[in-house]
Parts: structure tokens; sequence; C-alpha cells
């Protein structure tokens, strides 16, 4: 899941080369379940619309997550995201990943790793844009990461579909019909 930076006309153009890069990813042969070679690739691709040689904010922030269901092992890589893992046993699991997301050059220094995961049967994973903690609730503040997770906390009984639509009135309590300040998209799966 991908989340490009920008709003509107420039937001768009933005999102059509990440679809651009993620096309020729995709016919050069990479394989999608090597995490790591296919953000590397990405970053190549997308890296090449631009003539900047310094860390430039606009590009995409990033989740990617690979099952492997013979082994249970998920392969979880992201590059300027967060996403959630709740466990079978309603513990939650936040895996911040780099603050470099794709576009521009990179520092020499970094070494991003896939986060990886040995997942059982009902255990949900939440991959989301900043939107969610970045919109403002009933008091004005931001909704916050700690209100995000609390929120999933308290709906951890239900199922996903359940959840989605918790989560579609929730966003509506909070905003009372006000203008989103960004995007919204959240991306759960429960694995059985």
């Amino acid at each position: 899941m991908g989340d490009c930076t920008g709003h509107g006309v420039p937001g768009a153009l933005i999102s059509v080369l990440a679809i651009e890069a993620l096309n020729n990813i995709i016919s050069s042969g990479v394989q999608l379940n090597d995490t790591e070679e296919f953000v590397k690739q990405l970053r190549i691709n997308f890296s090449k619309y631009y003539n900047a040689k310094t860390l430039i904010s606009i590009g995409i922030d990033l989740n990617i997550v690979c099952f492997d269901k013979e082994r249970h092992l998920a392969t979880c890589f992201g590059s300027g995201s967060t996403m959630l893992i709740l466990g079978k046993d309603k513990e939650m699991q936040k895996v911040k990943f780099d603050s470099f997301n794709i576009g521009g050059e990179l520092p020499l220094n970094i070494n991003s790793k896939p986060f990886l995961y040995n997942f059982s049967s009902l255990d949900k994973f939440y991959l989301f844009t900043d939107g969610i903690v970045d919109m403002k609730g009933e008091d004005g503040k931001k909704y916050s990461m700690q209100r995000f997770q609390d929120f999933i906390l308290r709906n951890v009984h239900q199922n996903i579909s359940e959840e989605k639509e918790a989560f579609n009135q929730e966003i509506e309590r909070c905003t009372k019909g006000r203008d989103l300040v960004d995007d919204i998209t959240l991306l759960g799966l429960q694995l059985e």
C-alpha cells in the first residue's frame, strides 16, 4: 500500500509516476515476494523522475506485506510508514519503518531491513496512510497513533468487516462532517 505526497493535481501526478514505476518493476520480472529488492527497484525507478541529489519531500510512503503460508511467515517492509499487527492473543505490535519515503537520494548509511513476523490464524494486519492519525478529532487535536491503536483494541472482538463499519462511524464522529486534512486509507487483513 502506498501514499503519495501532495494533494490535488500535484498528488495525482506523483501517483501517476508511482504507477509507472510499479509497472516498470513488474515488467522487469522482479519477484514481488522479494520485498527488499522490490523496494530497491521502486526507489531506483521512481527517483529517475528527479534530478535532485538530496532527499526531497515528494514521494511515496509505502507498506508491503508478503505472506508465506507454508512457513507462516509474514515479511513486512516499509518506507516512511508504520503498520500495526494484532496477534490472536490481542497484543498490539507497532512496526515503524524508516522515515525515508520513496523519492530522492538516500543517505549512504541507511540500511532498511524487512520485519519478519511468524503469523498464526486470526492475526490481523493494519496498513494505513498518515491521514488517519493526522485527522482532526472533535477536540480539534490530531487523532494520533495512540487513539488509533485504542480504537482497534476497543473493537478487537469484531471481524474485519465489522471493524470497517465501526471505523467509518469513528471518522464521522471525529470529523462531524468537517473536511479531512488528508486522504485516509486503511487496509485491514485478518488471517484465517
